[in-house]
């Protein structure tokens, strides 16, 4: 079965070999480097690609052909035909594709997606016809994959929303595998833009392009300061190019904003460890616990190296 694993967010990267460089420049202290994180978007120039106007652009025909087919419809009614008709055969054939990070009009271009693609360019098509779609962030149950390597991702959701006092309709590329119940918040345009951002800084990290990685890394977390997420996300970037400090930094603003992210304490305990601080790797060993335990990719990885080194009981259990 096809799990919706639309928005990649977490690149745990626990296992990632670090390698180091060096620069000319004099490094940034801790506290400038946040700041300078925080005013990432700030020192972007007016006309960058990755301006937020540019990302929810869309051309004036696909606008223009939006108004003639649906511009005369009441406002629920018009979202769900439009929604409908995006991803309908005999629509516009927007092919659902988990792999992809496209901004609106790219989406529009390769007719593919996934569902960050999607719900972006539901709200900028919403604008045009006046329809308040909002972007939802969900938290969907625990589903974790590997990519072939050995570096870890965790998957969480977003899907568009439209609301008034006595109706609600969610608009989800798969919205066979969505559920009210889970838990999930309506998140603004900008911080809707900063996931499609941090997913283009996982694809960084995964391509060992640390230059994307970085940028994208930081221009997430500059335009949706508060996701411990992208601050494990840049935390991962940062120990896989051999900058513990930075790294430490990021892991542990991850868990101050959430004292039970067990993402950031594993990490934490690992990156402890291997510089020989026991004493800080135990405070958060347990904390990172429960998500070991549940985790089947870390499971084998330790298998491996058990087996590597001929323990083999250890191995097979």
């Amino acid at each position: 079965m096809i799990k919706v694993q639309c928005w990649l967010v977490l690149a745990i990267c626990l296992l990632l070999q670090a390698c180091t460089t060096t620069s000319s420049s004099k490094p940034l202290s801790l506290d400038e480097n946040l700041q300078s994180i925080l005013n990432y978007k700030e020192s972007l120039d007016p006309n960058h690609p990755d301006q937020l106007e540019n990302i929810f652009y869309v051309p004036n025909y696909f606008k223009e052909e939006i108004k003639d087919r649906f511009g005369h419809m009441s406002r629920f009614k018009a979202a769900r035909k439009m929604a409908h008709w995006l991803i309908k055969k005999d629509g516009y054939g927007l092919v659902y594709d988990v792999h992809t990070n496209l901004k609106p009009s790219d989406a529009i271009l390769e007719r593919r997606g996934n569902c960050l693609s999607f719900t972006l360019l539901l709200i900028e098509l919403g604008e045009v016809l006046d329809i308040p779609i909002r972007p939802n962030q969900v938290d969907l149950p625990d589903t974790w994959g590997n990519n072939g390597s050995e570096d870890l991702v965790f998957y969480r959701h977003v899907n568009g929303i439209l609301k008034n006092q006595r109706e609600t309709q969610i608009l989800d590329l798969a919205i066979q595998d969505y559920n009210f119940a889970y838990p999930q918040r309506v998140i603004t345009k900008s911080q809707a833009a900063a996931l499609l951002f941090s997913n283009k800084g996982v694809d960084g990290l995964k391509e060992d392009n640390f230059e994307k990685a970085f940028h994208y890394l930081k221009l997430a977390i500059s335009h949706f300061p508060n996701n411990p997420d992208m601050w494990v996300n840049l935390g991962a970037a940062y120990k896989a190019q051999g900058q513990r400090k930075l790294a430490e930094q990021s892991f542990l603003q991850a868990f101050r904003m959430r004292d039970r992210n067990n993402l950031a304490a594993s990490n934490l305990e690992r990156l402890y460890r291997s510089q020989g601080q026991n004493a800080k790797a135990n405070r958060f060993a347990k904390k990172a616990e429960r998500a070991r335990k549940r985790n089947p990719y870390y499971q084998y990885q330790v298998a491996l190296k058990q087996f590597s080194d001929s323990e083999y009981d250890q191995s097979l259990k």
